[in-house]
C-alpha cells in the first residue's frame, strides 16, 4: 500500500508540473498579439495614423477651405461673375468673359442669368491655395442647381474664354481649352449717338387780292441743331489712371480696350507691359 500510494502521488506530481508548462506556451504564443493589439489601441485603431486622412490633390476638387460650400444666387454680375445673399462676390475659375461695355459682355451675362437664377442654391468649390483676387472677390469654382459645372457651360459660347491666369488647376483649365470653341469676340458698343429733327416753319399764304400785295421779306431758314460728337464713356465711369477714357472695371486688357492709351497713374490694367515708357497697348498705336 505504501508503495501504491507514493506511484499515484507521483504520477500527480507529474501532471501538475505538464499543466503548468501547457500554460506558459500559450501565454508565451499570446503575448506579441497582445502587444500588437495594444499598439493599435494607443495609436487610435489599424493601420497607419496618415493612410486613412484624406489627402488633397492639385486638381479640381482640391481646395483651400475645409468643404464644399453653398450660397444663395442675389445677382449675376456679368459672364463670369456672381454675388451671393450673404454678401459675398464670387469670381468663376477658369473662364473669363466679355466685359458689360461691349454687346458680347451683354449677351455673356444674360446666358449666365439662364444658368444662375436668383433665388437659387449654387455649390462653390475652391482651389487649393486660391483665395480671393485683388478685387477681394472670392474665386471658386461653381456648379448650377441643375448639377452643371458653370464654366463648362459657359465656354461653349464666343463671349466666353478661357482664363489663363493659373488660377484654376491644370486639370480644369485643360478641360476648358478642350472645351472652347475659339477666341472669344468681344464686340464694343456702338457710340451713343443723338441727332435732333430741323424745324419746319410754315410760309404765310398771300391774301386773295387782284391787286399785287407787298413781297414779305424772306425768312431765313433755321440753323440746324449740331450733332454732337461721339464720345467716350461718362468721366464717372473712366478710370483715372488712363487717357483716353478707359472704363473703370476689373479684367480689361488690351483686347479689349483696342486703343492706345497714356498711363498717367498706377498701372492697375498692366497696360503698359514690361516697358514702363508711360504707354499702354502700343500695338493699337
Amino acid at each position: 500500500m505504501g508503495i501504491g500510494k507514493f506511484v499515484v502521488g507521483g504520477l500527480a506530481v507529474l501532471l501538475i508540473v505538464g499543466a503548468c508548462n501547457n500554460a506558459d506556451e500559450s501565454e508565451s504564443s499570446q503575448s506579441p498579439v497582445a502587444s500588437e493589439a495594444s499598439a493599435d489601441d494607443a495609436s487610435g485603431g489599424g493601420g497607419s495614423a496618415t493612410g486613412d486622412q484624406p489627402t488633397s490633390t492639385s486638381g479640381v476638387g482640391s481646395s483651400s477651405v475645409a468643404e464644399d460650400a453653398i450660397g444663395v444666387v442675389a445677382s449675376v454680375v456679368d459672364g463670369d461673375t456672381l454675388a451671393l445673399a450673404d454678401g459675398r462676390v464670387v469670381r468663376v475659375l477658369g473662364i473669363d468673359s466679355c466685359e458689360l461695355i461691349t454687346h458680347s459682355g451683354l449677351e455673356a451675362r444674360s446666358d449666365a442669368q439662364q444658368l444662375l437664377r436668383v433665388g437659387q442654391t449654387v455649390s462653390l468649390r475652391g482651389e487649393l491655395g486660391v483665395d480671393r483676387d485683388v478685387y477681394r472677390r472670392h474665386l471658386r469654382y461653381v456648379t448650377t442647381p441643375d448639377g452643371r459645372d458653370f464654366g463648362s457651360a459657359m465656354i461653349g459660347f464666343e463671349h466666353t474664354g478661357v482664363y489663363e491666369g493659373g488660377d484654376a488647376s491644370a486639370a480644369y483649365t485643360a478641360q476648358m481649352r478642350r472645351l472652347d470653341d475659339g477666341p472669344r469676340d468681344c464686340t464694343f458698343l456702338p457710340p451713343a449717338t443723338s441727332t435732333a429733327p430741323t424745324a419746319t416753319v410754315a410760309r404765310p399764304i398771300p391774301p386773295a387780292d387782284p391787286a399785287p400785295a407787298p413781297r414779305p421779306a424772306p425768312r431765313t431758314a433755321p440753323e440746324a441743331a449740331p450733332v454732337p460728337e461721339p464720345r467716350e464713356p461718362d468721366d464717372a465711369n473712366c478710370h483715372p489712371s488712363y487717357t483716353p477714357c478707359v472704363p473703370d472695371g476689373p479684367d480689361l486688357d488690351c483686347g479689349d480696350i483696342r486703343k492706345l492709351v497714356i498711363v498717367t497713374g498706377p498701372d492697375e490694367f498692366r497696360l503698359d507691359g514690361d516697358d514702363n515708357d508711360g504707354r499702354g497697348c502700343e500695338s493699337y498705336g
